[in-house]
């Protein structure tokens, strides 16, 4: 990017009244403030406008990733309201692309000298969730335009681009939770240049009023987009995601999924029975419906009582009547965590909140079952985040789960004023920042889960301040395809290291239970109250399941190499290789799908030092073996819908 930094030359830009940022900066009192950091620099550059308008550029460096990040805030200091700010772009950068161009011809395919934009698809309960495809900048006219749909950051589209010409590139993620949009287009002498920001902000700042924007994280690389995404991922882990920050553990918790209306009793039962079983559950997981008073029974999720109850955050007395605190107790003593699900910003009509308040709501019609708490109400959000912190003190929480089962734009956009366009999404997420990181700052133990539809908020901005642990609502079925396990599992670590996903209720498949294997991985093979643990399930197997997933999973957040193309249909294989340089050692997952035809993968492995002798391991079969680090390996799964791991390590 050029001029970098230059206070003059920002790298952002909007219209203020009837002049754009840059027409206006002769006239703005610009002061600079650098501090360093471990790794880089914080940058804050503050613009003080004639009339009272500030804008802080604030920048955080990562020379060593090659990134750097940055978010803009407002602050309206006069005592009337601001000129109109709009066409706001919060990243509008150009990056430089070496190439010779080749002529264009006639026919479908566009020469591959052009630099191409890959979007990502978001999570949308399908098959091909995370998936990347691009299209190429092959003439100055093309204008490549996303965003998301409804006001969830990854439901339709997820803020993750990559711009791309061989070798070259540019990593492109947006911060924000909710709705964003972006532009790329090709500029004359080879630059590309990018836009990011909020979609339709067009608004007038009221006196005193303050806000933050959408940032951006951009990461720009010469060594091709295979170690730049591996790089990403070691950025978002160590620099901006919570686990393995003081005080939370380095690895996410082994859950056990269970149903909130299942009776206490019945809860206990099975806390006592995974700790007389040695299961290795890490954390019992108690999913919606424990709250209400509804005395309906709700077998599962897929019944009517737990949804008509959401708002009504009273532990439900006919199924726990001692308020989950005996159940709490249990985890304790038998040395698990626990994990609640909670609903804060949609509640259902009639329910006591918004029955006391209904102010605090935002309703698209008198008759709309669905309202929005405003989280840019400031009694609202205090509101929500003491029934939370009273759930997590009563209980001993250690994680909080969070879901947003509702398309949150049109509600904002319904209650914006003229003139305000935009602003009740701003101070909403604005509000929901301030939510989860209160709750982080109260209890530094805690993890957030961040379940919206099932990972339909996955921008960074939400994963620095939580974790997916349910990345897609594909798994809600209990007999979803473990294919689609393995698809997503090829597709969501290509750019996020921490992600979690449900086994299911099928019990003692291996070929399911790997298909899974994920940063996070909750089991539901007893998640109702229907499904009895007993002596005569295949306990050792699964207990054999659970121990070998934790050999694997302090891998799963490292390098990430898939070694077939991603792929949709079942006729392949999938081939994961996660691998840790700097103790020189790895883990391979095979699978072969079940239309496969094929029985042998040959493959070199990633990452790997070609003149070093690696010891491998087939987990199956107790083999070992030498190769060297070059060597084309030749993977053999005789029976089709079959799996392998195989672990590996430098030879001393």
């Amino acid at each position: 990017m050029k001029n970098w930094p230059d206070a003059q030359n920002p790298l952002f830009s909007f219209r203020y009244g009837e002049k754009t940022f840059v027409e206006w900066l002769p006239e703005c009192t610009v002061t600079t403030e650098i501090r360093p950091l471990e790794d880089g620099q914080a940058i804050d550059i503050l613009y003080c406008m004639p009339d009272g308008l500030e804008v802080r550029w604030s920048i955080r460096t990562h020379p060593s990733y090659g990134a750097v990040k940055w978010v803009l805030y407002f602050k309206n200091t006069a005592d009337t309201s601001s000129a109109r700010i709009s066409e706001l772009w919060d990243c509008n950068a150009t990056t430089h692309f070496d190439y010779e161009e080749e002529k264009e011809r006639p026919g479908f395919n566009v020469p591959a000298c052009f630099p191409r934009v890959h979007r990502t698809v978001g999570s949308n309960w399908e098959r091909g969730e995370f998936r990347t495809a691009f299209e190429t900048l092959h003439h100055p006219s093309v204008v490549r335009r996303y965003a998301n749909i409804g006001g969830r950051s990854s439901q339709g589209l997820a803020p993750y681009f990559e711009v791309n010409q061989g070798n070259n590139g540019l990593l492109c993620a947006i911060g924000w939770s909710g709705q964003w949009n972006a532009e790329f287009c090709q500029e004359e002498g080879h630059e590309v240049r990018v836009k990011t920001g909020i979609e339709g902000i067009s608004l007038r700042m009221t006196a005193g009023e303050e806000f933050r924007t959408s940032s951006v994280l951009l990461l720009r690389y010469g060594d091709g987009s295979e170690n730049a995404h591996n790089r990403f991922r070691r950025l978002l882990k160590y620099h901006y995601s919570l686990i393995g920050q003081p005080g939370r553990p380095s690895l996410i918790p082994f859950c056990a999924g269970t149903w909130g209306s299942m009776a206490s009793d019945k809860m206990i039962e099975r806390i006592k029975a995974y700790k007389k079983y040695d299961m290795g559950i890490e954390c019992f997981w108690i999913d919606a419906a424990w709250y209400g008073v509804s005395e309906k029974p709700c077998p599962s999720e897929h019944s009517a009582g737990w949804y008509e109850q959401t708002g009504n955050w009273t532990i439900n007395p006919y199924t726990h009547p001692d308020g989950l605190k005996d159940v709490a107790k249990a985890c304790k003593e038998n040395g698990m965590g626990m994990l609640l699900w909670v609903e804060p910003e949609r509640v259902i009509r009639g329910n006591p909140t918004p029955n006391r308040h209904p102010e605090w709501f935002l309703k698209l019609d008198e008759n709309c079952q669905d309202w929005l708490l405003d989280m840019g109400n400031e009694e609202a959000l205090q509101c929500a985040i003491q029934d939370v912190s009273h759930l997590i003190e009563e209980l001993g929480l250690t994680c909080y789960r969070q879901d947003f089962n509702t398309n949150p734009l049109p509600f904002w956009r319904k209650y914006d004023e003229p003139e305000r366009a935009g602003s009740h999404e701003i101070h909403h997420i604005m509000g929901l920042y301030r939510f989860w990181d209160t709750l982080l700052e109260k209890y530094p133990h805690l993890i957030i889960d961040n379940c919206a539809s099932g990972g339909r908020r996955l921008d960074f901005e939400a994963l620095s301040r939580s974790v997916a642990l349910w990345r897609s609502d594909y798994q809600c079925v209990f007999d979803s395809d473990p294919e689609t396990a393995q698809i997503h599992g090829t597709g969501f670590p290509w750019w996020l290291p921490y992600t979690g996903v449900g086994v299911g209720r099928v019990k003692g498949d291996t070929y399911r239970m790997r298909s899974c294997y994920s940063p996070a991985l909750q089991v539901g093979f007893w998640m109702y109250e229907e499904e009895d643990f007993s002596e005569n399930q295949p306990l050792d197997l699964i207990r054999n399941q659970i121990a070998e997933y934790k050999r694997v999973r302090p891998y799963l957040s490292c390098d990430f190499y898939c070694l077939v193309d991603y792929a949709l249909d079942d006729t392949t294989w999938t081939a994961w290789q996660y691998d840790r340089p700097e103790e020189r050692d790895g883990v391979v997952l095979l699978f072969r799908r079940p239309a496969s035809p094929f029985d042998t993968l040959p493959t070199a492995l990633k990452g790997l030092d070609a003149d070093k002798t690696y010891l491998f391991e087939d987990v199956d079969t107790g083999e070992t073996y030498e190769a060297k680090g070059s060597e084309v390996l030749h993977f053999v799964l005789p029976e089709k819908r079959s799996s392998k791991v195989v672990f590996y390590h430098v030879k001393a």
